[in-house]
């Protein structure tokens, strides 16, 4: 039986598309493909708790590759810098063979994929402080908390950093103390809920052109 835990994730994620749906043709390129996002975590989310436990893992395997290249796609959008850009579109191609791979030889469809999960919050995490850095390099019109790129750099970061340190801790708690491991992904589940209401705020707040680049 569905947990209070998940009816209120799916809620999160649904008031996250209905607002995104409603308020599509005015966000900008980044927030409309983080619109995309939130929809295939709802999908990813729903098939999860139809499947059977043994294909748990799979779907997860399956959506890892597809959530991390949209995350790569809003940074392309966000991020100036050419040569991190380029880094980023590689870093996008290299994941996305590591996740095909990984499966086969490494951590199979019914585990874990933890190993990919730990690589995704470094670079995701790495992401989001380096579009940190530059949006302390732009000239704004308005106050940063006016600024929806904040708030879903914001959720990024919280989340993202906290996986890491979680996706690192598995392997050694999994061992010597599985109570601390699934108390850990109780605080996951939070910061996840956090992360999707700060992006209902980013969707709330974008507008197509919220910032002017400085010009040289």
């Amino acid at each position: 039986m569905p947990s209070i835990n998940l009816y209120i994730y799916i809620a999160v994620l649904i008031v996250n598309i209905l607002l995104g749906a409603i308020r599509f043709k005015h966000l900008s390129i980044a927030m409309r493909i983080l619109f995309l996002l939130v929809f295939s975590t709802l999908m990813n989310t729903i098939i999860s708790e139809a499947v059977s436990y043994d294909d748990y893992y799979l779907v997860i395997h399956t959506f890892l590759p597809l959530h991390f290249m949209l995350n790569c796609a809003i940074y392309l959008k966000l991020i100036r810098s050419i040569i991190t850009k380029k880094a980023i579109f590689f870093v996008g191609i290299l994941f996305t063979i590591f996740c095909i791979i990984n499966p086969i030889y490494i951590q199979k469809t019914n585990q874990f994929p933890k190993n990919a999960l730990l690589i995704e919050c470094f670079l995701l995490t790495a992401m989001s402080c380096i579009y940190f850095y530059q949006m302390l390099d732009e000239i704004k019109r308005e106050k940063i908390i006016h600024q929806s790129t904040f708030w879903f750099n914001s959720a990024m970061m919280q989340f993202y950093s906290a996986g890491f340190i979680v996706y690192s801790l598995h392997s050694y708690l999994e061992r010597t103390n599985k109570t601390l491991l699934i108390n850990l992904y109780s605080f996951i589940w939070f910061t996840d809920v956090i992360m999707h209401l700060l992006f209902v705020i980013a969707i709330s707040i974008d507008r197509k052109k919220e910032y002017v680049k400085i010009r040289y």
